[in-house]
């Protein structure tokens, strides 16, 4: 009898134990993607670093707005009233602000989304996001006249840096 209490007794820490573990990694893996900190690590790396897309006169704007999205991609999907947004931006209407969407998809799907999205693309691109270092949907950059990566963004952004992009491309 004694035994078999020790042995419940066992279990049952042990599957508290098991429960605190996956409680407490299931939390600190939600604060991690929530902060972003790996994200940001990972945009600033892009920072000065030319992107090359071949089929882009980079020197046609001041800047361009790159949208590296897709169609299977769900944080795209809820971006799209974001992507509107900036491409009815004042720097965008009066061409000192260029966009290019960039896409994993075939080109005439690509062109489908862009246009049932209402984005309001100077140029829709078809390729392998992998070949130009961009691991990840939604990814966003600001590049210059050179094709020299200004500023980048990586994943589903918060209001603060919805502004932060918004204010740069103003600016």
């Amino acid at each position: 009898m004694r035994y078999l209490e020790r042995v419940t007794n066992a279990a049952v820490i042990f599957a508290v134990i098991v429960f605190c573990v996956t409680v407490a990694k299931d939390y600190w893996l939600k604060q991690t993607a929530h902060s972003g900190q790996g994200a940001i690590h990972q945009a600033n790396n892009f920072k000065g670093t030319k992107l090359l897309v071949s089929g882009v006169d980079w020197s046609q704007s001041d800047r361009t707005l790159v949208l590296a999205i897709s169609t299977q991609c769900h944080f795209c999907l809820e971006s799209i009233p974001l992507y509107r947004t900036l491409s009815g931006a004042a720097a965008v209407k009066t061409g000192k602000v260029s966009i290019v969407a960039i896409m994993p998809q075939e080109m005439s799907a690509a062109q489908s989304f862009v246009k049932q999205s209402d984005i309001h693309a100077n140029k829709v691109i078809s390729v392998d996001l992998d070949r130009i270092g961009v691991s990840g949907t939604p990814t966003i950059f600001i590049v210059n006249r050179t094709g020299t990566i200004e500023s980048a963004w990586i994943g589903k952004l918060s209001a603060a840096e919805q502004r932060e992009l918004a204010a740069k491309l103003e600016s």
